[in-house]
């Protein structure tokens, strides 16, 4: 996406949580679990994103020693700008190589293995597996 100019796909994902999630308290450890991302990485992007304008940490309201992640208008729209850029990516990547009846079996499996989120447009919810993970396929 350098060309572009949009921030990498890790920023768009995490843009994608922080919005989501608007209404709530997201304290760092909630922002690592939705992105299924090790705690040093959370942290990093959560800099990163500070640093660039995208979110701020707040002080959490009963918890002193804890903070609160929020987009922020800039996030907001950025998140906005790099959606189309991404999908269509996404779509020429991965979407240009199966078929439509394959495409709706895979959102039907990621939708049941609640990868996928509702609502969003094929092909946009794609994770690594965990370390230690089993792995799918042929072996």
């Amino acid at each position: 996406m350098a060309r572009s100019q949009l921030p990498p796909l890790a920023v768009r994902d995490a843009l994608e949580v922080l919005a989501r999630n608007a209404d709530r308290e997201l304290r760092p450890l909630d922002f690592e679990r939705l992105l299924e991302i090790p705690q040093y990485l959370a942290s990093r992007l959560i800099k990163r994103l500070v640093r660039d304008g995208f979110a701020v940490q707040v002080p959490h309201k009963n918890d002193r020693r804890s903070s609160c992640v929020k987009i922020t208008k800039a996030g907001l729209e950025m998140s906005a700008r790099m959606a189309t850029p991404y999908s269509i990516a996404l779509q020429k990547s991965i979407g240009a190589k199966l078929s439509t009846e394959e495409a709706q079996l895979l959102c039907a499996l990621l939708d049941r293995i609640g990868t996928s989120q509702k609502g969003d447009p094929a092909f946009t919810r794609f994770r690594r597996a965990p370390r230690g993970a089993p792995r799918l396929g042929k072996q």
